[in-house]
């Protein structure tokens, strides 16, 4: 977790990623202009760890970060998590309850700044 804030806080001090704490969800998304639903869960996770500083999160989060973006949701949500999951973007943290909390993982904070980056 250490490295995860300092290489976010060197990307801030550098001026390669920029942090306006008055950016909406739905403008970050829009921003990141995700090509699947993969891809906007790890920028509605980013999102909550950059801007929230909410480091887990659990499907109830993501599925309220839908409906706060104004984006219409997965048929699937736990499928597209999943497929976050996969492709190594976000891990399980282990269990709130019932409910599986996950943890967007440093691949998924470089895929999103990445993306970020590449649109500045």
């Amino acid at each position: 977790l250490k490295e995860r804030v300092e290489a976010l806080e060197e990307k801030v001090e550098d001026g390669s990623t920029t942090i306006s704490r008055s950016m909406d969800l739905s403008t970050f998304i829009q921003e990141f202009c995700p090509n699947s639903h993969t891809e906007r869960i790890a920028a509605i996770a980013y999102y909550r760890e950059a801007y929230e500083r909410e480091e887990t999160f659990t499907t109830s989060d993501i599925r309220e970060g839908y409906e706060r973006a104004r984006f219409q949701r997965p048929s699937n949500l736990s499928d597209s998590i999943a497929g976050a999951e996969n492709k190594g973007w976000v891990h399980r943290k282990g269990k709130d309850g019932q409910a599986t909390v996950r943890q967007l993982t440093n691949k998924g904070v470089e895929m999103v700044a990445e993306v970020m980056n590449d649109g500045a």
